[in-house]
């Protein structure tokens, strides 16, 4: 069983990008320690988009994304701050819907990442 890790990311101010990222990297590994195959397009493609400046808006990542959520059997959302706001996360929940997916959300305030990150994610 494949788990598609969503959650909000992109942010004009880069530090909150970044802070996203790390919070989906520990989520995701997490994840894996407790027995789960996470997909988590934010981990994989975070360091390679800035490297080859790739965009991180949802627009640009979409079809990869959309192709990604359908081979998955649960979408499992990232409660940051910022998700209501998600663009991005609001188009893989309706995926998932559209896909007859089960979705989760997953908080992620119990990992030790956050709280050092918590301010910055709060903005």
């Amino acid at each position: 069983m494949f788990i598609y890790l969503a959650g909000p990311y992109t942010h004009a101010n880069k530090a909150i990008e970044h802070a996203r990222f790390v919070v989906h990297e520990a989520a995701a590994v997490h994840m894996v320690q407790m027995g789960d195959t996470v997909i988590s397009p934010i981990m994989h493609w975070h360091r390679a988009a800035r490297e080859h400046n790739l965009p991180s808006t949802a627009e640009y990542w979409e079809n990869y994304n959309r192709n990604l959520i359908r081979g998955c059997s649960l979408l499992r959302i990232l409660d940051l701050p910022g998700l209501e706001h998600s663009k991005g996360t609001m188009m893989e929940m309706g995926w998932a819907d559209e896909f007859k997916i089960p979705s989760q959300i997953y908080d992620a305030s119990h990992l030790l990442v956050y709280k050092h990150f918590e301010k910055t994610l709060n903005g």
